[in-house]
């Protein structure tokens, strides 16, 4: 029975709750021609081979699971995402960019819809919250008195000011250029609930002051800026945001959807999404999305997501979320090793299952 940790790292596999035959691992890697099962590790990308006599009864299952969905390959490995909890990877698959073209063409379709019903319920449902837990928190003297001496508002807008002057030029990219510095209307009811505070001038001060620190430092944060950094090719991806460790690899190409998605909540014009789908189908692939881009990179290697056009940054959200549809780099990249090691774990198998020869018999001494 196969341990529920990795060999190599110790980390858990976590359960699947989608297969019956491999139970534990969300990174589930099958070659049904000759019979070889993998669960490959998130943390470390290390693949686990499965003994053969427990591939004979994964396989049926993982190719019907497989065949149900629609995959994406480039010749070498297909994926074929089952849930949020597994991927299936087909080792030896046709190439087939099934997968990519729906992901790419649903991406497309969603460009310049607006704020959906699902996130305008969220927007209303968290403000309904906050203005619940408020009114629940009047009932107490203590918030009571805490509330009207003013400090929480103050503090409050004067970080609002800061955070937004110091952070606009990223989060309003991509809108008119005003709208970075819309955060100074709030700066009246700074002012007005200095004045109607009843605290005393000292507490109004620190109040204002620890706002400011509070608003530079997540404005320096979100106004850091975002881009990409790649090696040659295109194929490994690293994500900069300035304010956390580089993500490389499958997180990095997380982290940039989720960047672009934000953004593309906006209206867009009709020609920037022609052109964006135009650019696209130029390329058809992310790497060669990002070596088109390449001379627009800084000195050192980023490419500013706010150095590009809106059309260019939706083209890239396109290629990343297409990207998705296929195995991570990573995962390709330990393929080799993995079928080396399977190709010596058989042939010891085929050493050990050899029938032994008989031993010779003892000449018969004549009479």
């Amino acid at each position: 029975m196969a341990k529920d940790a990795c060999l190599t790292c110790g980390k858990p596999l976590p359960a699947n709750k989608e297969l019956a035959s491999v139970p534990n691992g969300r990174l589930v890697a099958f070659d049904p021609d000759a019979n070889r099962v993998w669960r490959i590790c998130e943390e470390c990308n290390h693949w686990e081979l499965l003994g053969p006599q427990a591939a004979r009864v994964a396989v049926p299952e993982l190719q019907g699971r497989y065949d149900a969905e629609l995959a994406a390959s480039g010749g070498q490995m297909a994926m074929a995402v089952i849930s949020r909890k597994l991927l299936l990877f087909r080792v030896g698959a046709p190439a087939s960019n099934t997968a990519t073209e729906l992901f790419a063409s649903e991406l497309h379709a969603g460009l310049g819809k607006g704020i959906t019903w699902q996130f305008g319920a969220f927007v209303v449902l968290f403000l309904a919250a906050i203005f619940g837990a408020m009114a629940w928190l009047d009932r107490f003297a203590t918030w009571e008195a805490i509330f009207d001496s003013k400090a929480p508002m103050l503090v409050f807008y004067t970080s609002m000011v800061a955070q937004g002057v110091l952070g606009g030029r990223e989060s309003t990219r991509g809108r008119p250029a005003w709208l970075r510095w819309l955060w100074l209307v709030v700066l009246p009811l700074v002012f007005n609930q200095f004045v109607e505070s009843p605290m005393p001038i000292w507490g109004r001060i620190l109040c204002v002051a620890g706002g400011l620190a509070m608003g530079v430092w997540i404005g320096r944060s979100e106004g850091k800026p975002r881009g990409v950094r790649w090696a040659e090719g295109g194929e490994v991806m690293t994500y900069h945001d300035g304010a956390h460790g580089d993500q490389q690899g499958w997180a990095a190409t997380t982290c940039l959807l989720f960047e672009l998605t934000a953004e593309s909540m906006d209206r867009v014009k009709a020609e920037d999404r022609a052109l964006a789908w135009a650019l696209w189908q130029a390329h058809h692939s992310l790497p060669g999305l990002l070596e088109s881009l390449a001379e627009r990179r800084d000195a050192d290697g980023l490419l500013r997501l706010s150095s590009l056009t809106k059309a260019e940054r939706m083209a890239l959200l396109i290629a990343t979320g297409a990207r998705m549809a296929e195995p991570p780099a990573e995962v390709i990249a330990g393929l080799a090793e993995a079928e080396r090691v399977a190709a010596i774990a058989e042939s010891l198998d085929r050493e050990i299952t050899l029938p032994t020869p008989p031993a010779p018999s003892s000449p018969t001494l004549p009479a």
